[in-house]
């Protein structure tokens, strides 16, 4: 799903590896691109999949935070 993405705004990714409850990916694009926004792009798309395939999902989640960077440092 990630790669998908990825091609659609023409954003390399070389290294991904994901885990129970997060991913680490590693990407290479333009310098029009900023991180923030990749990794904002990622997510947001990406749980619109997730919460679109597996609806029951959606109500686990009201607490998370919408800050795509959270915990990174």
């Amino acid at each position: 799903m990630p790669r998908r993405l990825c091609e659609y705004k023409g954003i390399e990714l070389p290294e991904r590896k994901a885990c129970i409850d997060h991913t680490h990916v590693c990407t290479s694009t333009l310098p029009k691109y900023a991180a923030v926004s990749i990794i904002g792009y990622l997510k947001g798309k990406s749980s619109m999949i997730v919460f679109k395939k597996y609806s029951k999902l959606k109500r686990n989640f009201k607490e998370h935070s919408s800050n795509p960077l959270k915990g990174c440092q």
